[in-house]
């Protein structure tokens, strides 16, 4: 694999160290990990798909198989973006060049934000029905879910209509992806503000009596 390639790997560092950047260079250590949590997920793909299968089961159906799903590919997502950002792949010829759409749309939007905004349904429904008492489904349930969506639909659209230098941009030269600092804080704000909103409503459900201990599953998911 390209990034195995001792040589271009060195004249990544150098032409790093003369634009006063530091580069770490991509060594086995890189094929490693990208092994090692491919493997964690196909792992979990295979238990996604037995948790389809049984989803009829009552402990496993309170779970919200469907939910548990939508999580799973937002974590692939996150996983995919993360092996362009962190520079474990080349990302010469290949579609990992599309700094904005993996780096932003597909790690950040569809990944992380995706994962943040499931976490949060999942406590919203369990706060619906065990706090409100009222009925996970029907439009006032996902208004949240539809606004939060525009919102990260917007956000997605300023960001495209930048300048690549003034969010993120390939170099050629170092084979990176790399992100505008104010960019990059604007970012930071939007996850932060995501997290806690998913913080909050984890916090109001942090009492409910229910059956299969939803509260704590709940609290495991955000701490993870």
């Amino acid at each position: 694999m390209g990034f195995l390639n001792a040589t271009l790997e060195q004249q990544r560092v150098d032409a790093a160290a003369s634009l006063d950047m530091e580069l770490e260079p991509r060594t086995s250590g890189d094929l490693a990990v990208v092994i090692l949590l491919s493997v964690v997920y196909g792992v979990d793909l295979l238990a996604v798909i037995a948790l389809l299968w049984n989803r009829q089961y009552p402990p496993l159906k309170s779970k919200g198989p469907i939910l548990m799903t939508c999580l799973f590919v937002c974590s692939v997502l996150w996983f995919v973006g993360d092996l362009q950002v962190n520079g474990h792949v080349q990302l010469a010829n290949t579609v990992f060049t599309n700094c904005r759409g993996f780096g932003f749309w597909v790690r950040v939007l569809m990944g992380i934000c995706g994962v943040c905004a499931v976490v949060a349904l999942r406590s919203y429904a369990l706060h619906h029905v065990f706090k409100l008492n009222l009925p996970s489904r029907g439009f006032r349930f996902y208004l949240p879910l539809l606004v939060y969506i525009g919102c990260i639909i917007v956000y997605g659209i300023v960001a495209m209509a930048l300048h690549a230098s003034a969010s993120v941009e390939y170099m050629p030269l170092l084979d990176i992806c790399r992100m505008d600092e104010p960019f990059k804080i604007t970012i930071y704000v939007f996850v932060w503000i995501t997290s806690g909103f998913v913080g909050l409503i984890n916090w109001r459900i942090r009492n409910i009596k229910s059956s299969f201990n939803e509260s704590r599953e709940m609290l495991i998911a955000c701490c993870i």
